[in-house]
């Protein structure tokens, strides 16, 4: 048996179970989707006692109770508000290749931590909210670093329709190595 689950995460090390990894192996028979399926399975099993409920950090305790907290009618108009939103962004499409804006409002805060007993952080790694809309829209969005502000990083993102991965990617690709990125002081 093939198995891949570490003694101890070492992340440098760490070699997760990939399909694509293993197709090479279906194709010359040495190997079969449905082993792999059930390494994938027995993997999870190895790891399932490890797994502390109490190791669960108190921002994602948090965010769970936010969900949790969700009636069925909170649920169904969140996706009846995706749906409008995909609708909208859809019609900007005949109008524009892409979208073009920054990845996040600036450089992500410093942050040590979140101290115990004392109120959760907001956003301690930077703010999510140019994010949210191409998670929402089910729209690729690629990072491109052309920014920098006070040495720390702040991405341009660049934003298509759905299912147009691969010509949002050759459109980034063609912008880094069109634009020189800029970096300014705090």
């Amino acid at each position: 048996m093939i198995s891949t689950v570490p003694k101890a995460y070492v992340p440098g090390e760490f070699k997760a179970l990939t399909f694509h990894d293993a197709v090479a192996r279906f194709r010359d028979g040495s190997d079969t989707p449905r082993a792999y399926l059930e390494r994938c399975l027995e993997t999870i099993a190895e790891r399932e006692p490890v797994v502390d409920p109490d190791g669960v950090s108190a921002r994602a305790k948090a965010t769970l109770e936010k969900a949790e907290a969700m009636t069925p009618d909170d649920y169904r108009a969140a996706l009846m508000e995706r749906a409008t939103a995909q609708l909208r962004h859809q019609a900007l499409a005949p109008l524009a290749d892409a979208i073009i804006a920054l990845s996040c409002p600036g450089p992500a805060p410093l942050w040590s931590g979140d101290v115990p007993g004392q109120p959760l952080a907001p956003r301690p790694t930077g703010d999510f909210v140019f994010n949210a809309p191409s998670s929402m829209l089910f729209a690729p969005a690629v990072t491109m670093p052309l920014l920098a502000v006070g040495g720390l990083p702040v991405g341009v993102q660049l934003m298509g329709q759905p299912h147009e991965d691969a010509r949002m990617t050759a459109m980034a690709r063609f912008m880094l190595s069109a634009i020189t990125p800029v970096s300014v002081a705090a």
